[in-house]
């Protein structure tokens, strides 16, 4: 019997954004529980922006799946997201999921789902049903009502900006913890041209200041 693996692809915010968020979502806490909200809240650690949902899949899928996220950003640098606001699915008052919003400047990141939904596809995944809408969860209500003065503080909040410099395929675990993550492989962006030139020009000052060989 083949092994399975809970999967899913995503990019990580900076350290920075993700401590902005995880101080956030304990003040969040202590308000959901004056109102008697029960919410799972997601750990610092598990917080990222999905871009595909596999699924329960083969394990020897992820040579395969890494394949195709090469094919899908090849030619892509990296970018910038910015972390900013909270709002919840389907309605901040009666929400479900409970996430923080992302703007992206540059306009890649729901091309680069898409990239990566029509490779996936290539593989016999389904293709998502609903447009992307760029996020992170970071709880997910259980029972009670209030969940519009939990977000209210947070609406117009900015949680800094990050440079996203790869895409991850992870693997999801269910503990009686809770859920934790292992990354399967992690596909980096090109460089930018300006990070690109520091590192050949740094290169360059070592072979002529440095030269001898051991």
């Amino acid at each position: 019997m083949l092994e399975k693996k809970r999967l899913f692809l995503a990019v990580n915010l900076g350290v920075a954004s993700t401590r902005r968020i995880a101080d956030a979502i304990a003040k969040m806490r202590a308000t959901a529980e004056r109102r008697e909200l029960r919410v799972g809240w997601v750990p610092p650690a598990n917080l990222h922006v999905t871009l595909k949902f596999l699924g329960w899949s083969s394990a020897d899928v992820v040579e395969a799946v890494r394949d195709r996220v090469l094919v899908a950003i090849a030619g892509m640098k990296g970018f910038e997201l910015q972390a900013r606001g909270a709002g919840g699915f389907p309605s901040d008052g009666n929400a479900r999921v409970l996430w923080v919003g992302l703007a992206d400047p540059a306009g890649v990141l729901a091309p680069l789902a898409e990239r990566i939904d029509g490779q996936m596809a290539e593989l016999g995944f389904p293709r998502e049903a609903r447009p992307f809408q760029p996020h992170v969860t970071i709880g997910r209500v259980k029972e009670g009502q209030g969940s519009g003065e939990v977000l209210a503080p947070w609406k117009q909040a900015d949680f800094g900006t990050s440079r996203i410099r790869e895409v991850v395929l992870y693997e999801s675990f269910t503990k009686s913890t809770g859920s934790e993550y292992m990354a399967q492989f992690r596909v980096p962006f090109a460089r930018p041209e300006r990070q690109t030139r520091e590192v050949e020009a740094d290169k360059d000052s070592e072979d002529t200041d440095g030269g001898q060989q051991p």
